[in-house]
């Protein structure tokens, strides 16, 4: 993977479709928790209510032509620096290096725009991929919530990955990924 190929980005309302089509393809319906299927007018409402919220920030990631993963972080506490974040990746880019570079990016600008110190996220039961994508970055288990969820006729679990920002090792220049 090419990483100039790629523009780390803020979340327009010209992403609306992109993300609509990323959303309602299998491999990231089976791992979020949203109303299926995702329609350009509820993504479209729902963009234009997150356009002014200070608590969090929306990212996507794009070839030249398409948007291509979608990534935010949210519920943002500047008090005690922290807040969660999610990363969601279209079907048939898993693991080529896309997580891995959004997530180096969203990771970066919460720690060096934001100067949050801990990242926390949730990963449901089986979505074993997500699982090492995060470990690889230095996020740790915290903590199981059992049965919690219900997501696609049963109950899972939920997983809680953490990962203090101090112990991010990357090289990379957000601001020239923008």
């Amino acid at each position: 993977m090419q990483k100039n190929n790629y523009k780390f980005d803020i979340f327009k309302l010209d992403d609306v479709e992109s993300r609509v089509n990323v959303i309602n393809s299998y491999s990231v319906l089976s791992g979020i928790f949203i109303e299926v299927p995702a329609t350009y007018e509820k993504t479209k409402a729902w963009a234009n209510s997150i356009s002014a919220n200070p608590n969090r920030r929306d990212f996507v990631l794009r070839t030249k032509n398409n948007a291509i993963a979608f990534s935010g972080i949210v519920n943002i506490d500047l008090k005690h620096g922290n807040a969660e974040l999610y990363i969601f990746i279209s079907d048939g880019l898993q693991g080529k290096g896309v997580g891995s570079y959004l997530l180096e990016c969203t990771l970066k600008y919460a720690k060096d725009e934001l100067n949050l110190r801990k990242i926390t996220l949730y990963v449901s039961e089986g979505n074993e991929g997500a699982v090492k994508l995060y470990e690889k970055f230095g996020f740790i288990h915290e903590g199981t919530l059992s049965d919690h969820s219900w997501h696609r006729g049963k109950y899972l679990d939920r997983y809680i990955y953490s990962c203090f920002l101090e112990h991010l090792q990357s090289d990379l220049d957000v601001y020239r990924a923008i």
